[in-house]
């Protein structure tokens, strides 16, 4: 065979592979598949408390100021929180029906004032919001503390008042 020929037959063999790759090429299809893997985790928003000492067991008759409680506060809700607190009575150590002798007291929750004298009596104060003083996931060993001036004056009975704590996710 000459050159030309060998030429000639090299070129119709080339063409004809590309050609060929081509005609495959354009047939196959390609595709994808997409696994997704997922897992949840449920909010956990908690409020607890432990008292310090006999918080239901004050001396009225003296003067008094300190810590009653520490409170522990839980959240994973990454939107943030708000904490609320109520005094049934208004800051006030009530006696029972019928007697309106009190005790007046202000309270504190992690070093900063609550005002429960100002919310009125079943009303909240909120005391931390997420929004307001910046995030924080839970908090522990937050100081809730007291103080007043007992009187020894006053007639013989059970005073108390009941404080709530309730955590709000947000």
């Amino acid at each position: 065979m000459t050159n030309k020929k060998l030429l000639l037959i090299a070129v119709i063999f080339i063409i004809t592979i590309v050609g060929t790759v081509g005609v495959f090429a354009q047939d196959v299809t390609f595709g994808t598949a997409d696994l997704v893997i997922s897992g949840t985790i449920d909010k956990l928003v908690t409020i607890g408390y432990t008292p310090i000492g006999t918080p239901g067991d004050l001396d009225l008759t003296t003067t008094f100021s300190g810590a009653v409680a520490t409170i522990n506060e839980t959240s994973n809700v990454f939107a943030g929180y708000s904490i609320d607190i109520t005094s049934a009575t208004g800051s006030k150590f009530a006696g029972t029906a019928g007697n309106t002798d009190e005790v007046s007291y202000t309270a504190t929750y992690d070093a900063a004032n609550v005002d429960f004298a100002g919310a009125g009596a079943g009303n909240p104060v909120t005391v931390y919001d997420s929004d307001v003083d910046g995030k924080r996931f839970g908090a522990t060993n937050i100081t809730f503390a007291i103080a007043y001036t007992g009187d020894p004056a006053l007639l013989a009975d059970t005073y108390s008042d009941t404080i709530t704590f309730e955590i709000y996710a947000k």
